[in-house]
């Protein structure tokens, strides 16, 4: 049954892989829509979570780059941006 939010398509399968559908639609008590789309929404999830896996995993090696003289910019933020050590050659 069509919900207000999915929206009705249609694709080509296999008649093996169909018909395998169809079993396992009967065997869940289900049908072949609802069958796909728990399928769909596996490998889906699985690609986001394999993309945040690669995301924090470059965020881990960047770890420890910034300047660790500055332990807390938030509560020196007028120090930290404008003192003379942080002075470029072009501010002299």
């Amino acid at each position: 049954m069509l919900t207000p939010l999915m929206m009705r398509t249609s694709l080509s399968l296999p008649k093996p892989l169909y018909n395998q559908l169809q079993v396992l639609a009967e065997q869940r008590k289900s049908n072949v829509s609802e069958i796909i789309r728990n399928l769909l929404e596996k490998i889906l999830a699985a690609e986001q979570n394999e993309k945040q896996k690669k995301m924090y995993a470059q965020l881990s090696k960047m770890k420890g780059m910034g300047n660790k003289g500055i332990t807390d910019a938030s509560t020196t933020i007028d120090a930290t941006l404008y003192s003379k050590s942080n002075e470029t050659s072009h501010d002299k």
